[in-house]
């Protein structure tokens, strides 16, 4: 699985209020920035937050599923 397409798996509907918000707030957002510089925000942040996790935890084994670090609003 790499840094991107972890973002759009999920363990379990416990992860689903990450979706909810993107979608509540998501529309908003995409149209003040546009959605090119919205996808880059979103894909961006959610791979710099697999960097932070790969950093702190270099030896874990349990995989990176979820959207937890993705903010559409950074």
């Amino acid at each position: 699985m790499t840094r991107v397409t972890c973002q759009f798996v999920r363990a379990g509907i416990a992860q689903c209020d990450n979706m909810l918000y993107v979608w509540i707030f998501g529309p908003e957002v995409e149209a003040a920035l546009g959605t090119l510089r919205f996808l880059a925000r979103y894909l961006g942040s959610g791979v710099i937050a697999t960097l932070i996790q790969a950093f702190v935890d270099p030896a874990s084994q349990v995989p990176m599923v979820g959207a937890s670090g993705v903010s559409p609003a950074c």
